[in-house]
């Protein structure tokens, strides 16, 4: 896909209810509530808004990152005891 771009910016800010991470309200889970994306791209006049759409939705649907945050991906945390005994621990 060429497309001529003048300027491209992604700017991406999370917001947490602090109240999980620090164990203040049980209820609350640790980690970001909601992550926000905001994109700026700046093609040459004659592009059609269409294929910066469909750029867009390439670069979401390629991006390692985000599909990792949008899926269940299994974490597995293993620690190592002071005897050498290795115990998964899972998430």
């Amino acid at each position: 896909m060429e497309l001529a771009l003048t300027s491209l910016s992604v700017e991406v800010s999370a917001h947490a209810d602090v109240r999980g991470c620090l164990m203040v309200d049980p209820s609350v889970p640790a980690g970001f509530q909601r992550i926000d994306a905001q994109v700026r791209i700046t093609a040459k006049n004659d592009t059609d808004a269409a294929r910066i759409k469909t750029l867009v939705a390439t670069a979401e649907r390629c991006c390692v990152v985000l599909q990792t945050l949008r899926s269940d991906v299994p974490v597995l945390t293993s620690v190592n005891e002071p005897a050498e005994r290795v115990v998964a621990l899972s998430a």
